[in-house]
């Protein structure tokens, strides 16, 4: 990959300076995208500069006001931008509730009787960003096609990652991929590339190649960036030991810290790579912690282990959207606050095992010392101000 990299480099520059759809498309791009497409199993595929801004302007390119989507109420912020900018109606699911999902659609399908058609669309993720778990995407494709909604899948957190050779949730969970009318996906994670892509029909990518903003109005991918997607996803299909390493790799992480931490579990998917550690319900309950003294003293953990030469982060709520009213935002669906432990291909099962431990360790010392004790809280109680 690195030799590859300068070889681009040195042939096409450090960046195209200009938007796609000017002089912006290399022979490069044009091969990532046939590249993740054939990977995939869609006809076609379109590469954006950014990840972030992938689904976020995908979504209003297609949905619009008027416009009907019914979303899991734990999907990632880029999705959040995208269904406020595309001034659609939205409609919550509870998270990863097919019952309740299906008590949606039902609903939106007897409000819509007798007016003008709409475009309804299903968002949800492969992997959830801010829980870990995984969707049940055989049952979301049959409620799709009952009801008669487009379906859109977030694999952001799920390509390269998922299935014997990191096609993403469709080949985990043996669905043809044509079923879904949209897979998004991220190439900043798994494939150690940047920006992000759509793939889907013809018809789809080229209708974002004039609507989608951030691929219209945007410079190019870096031929470099393009390339190492290319060759990643090349890898992936010649090497699916990689994917095998990276779930030894993650089981042995897991195996130190849920069910051994006697603090924390992992809400996280078996085959999830990250991690997500929340405190256990009875220590909240016996500390009565809040919110906040859960996030203080999660940040804590996350000191107390970098302190011993492990890097992790804790897992913060996505902003409160611009112009949501306070009763709003407290209605409004919040991530518990957690762990988020990354593992990787980078080190060897001996390695990551010694990393669980010092992260397992690093828990337990800050629960078990005094600033967190049931009854003291030092952190959570502000000092007293001074006499006047």
């Amino acid at each position: 990959l690195i030799g590859k990299g300068i070889s681009t480099v040195r042939t096409y520059g450090v960046g195209p300076c200009s938007p796609p759809g000017f002089y912006g498309t290399q022979d490069v791009h044009m091969k990532s995208e046939a590249d993740i497409a054939a990977h995939i199993g869609m006809p076609a595929c379109i590469i954006y500069a950014q990840s972030f801004s992938t689904i976020s302007s995908m979504l209003p390119a297609f949905s619009k006001r008027g416009d009907v989507i019914v979303a899991d109420k734990a999907v990632n912020f880029p999705i959040r931008k995208g269904l406020q900018i595309s001034r659609s109606q939205v409609r919550w699911y509870e998270h990863n509730d097919m019952a309740d999902l299906e008590r949606v659609l039902q609903r939106v399908l007897k409000e819509g009787q007798g007016k003008p058609l709409t475009r309804r669309f299903i968002v949800t993720e492969g992997l959830f960003e801010c829980v870990g778990d995984m969707v049940d995407l055989p049952k979301v494709v049959e409620l799709k096609l009952k009801y008669k909604f487009r379906l859109i899948l977030d694999e952001t957190w799920s390509y390269g990652i998922l299935g014997r050779t990191g096609r993403g949730a469709t080949e985990q969970q043996n669905v043809d991929p044509m079923q879904v009318d949209m897979i998004v996906g991220g190439l900043a994670g798994a494939l150690a590339s940047g920006g992000g892509f759509c793939a889907s029909t013809n018809e789809v990518v080229e209708h974002q190649r004039l609507s989608a903003a951030a691929y219209t109005y945007s410079a190019a991918l870096p031929a470099l960036l393009a390339t190492t997607a290319s060759e990643t996803v090349a890898l992936l299909q010649e090497q699916p030991q990689l994917i095998q390493t990276l779930r030894d790799n993650t089981k042995a992480m897991r195996a130190q810290l849920d069910p051994r931490s006697e603090w924390v579990r992992c809400t996280s998917a078996p085959e999830n790579p990250v991690l997500i550690l929340v405190l256990k319900d009875q220590h909240i309950e016996d500390r009565k912690l809040s919110i906040a003294d859960q996030e203080a003293l999660l940040q804590d953990a996350v000191e107390e282990t970098l302190a011993n030469g492990v890097l992790v982060t804790r897992l913060k709520s996505p902003p409160i959207a611009v112009g949501t009213s306070a009763k709003e935002a407290q209605r409004e669906w919040r991530p518990r606050p957690g762990i988020k432990v990354c593992v990787t291909t980078g080190l060897s099962r001996k390695e990551t095992e010694a990393a669980g431990k010092v992260v397992r360790h690093a828990i337990t010392s800050v629960m078990k010392g005094r600033k967190w004790q049931k009854g003291t809280l030092v952190a959570a109680t502000p000092s007293a101000a001074p006499a006047a």
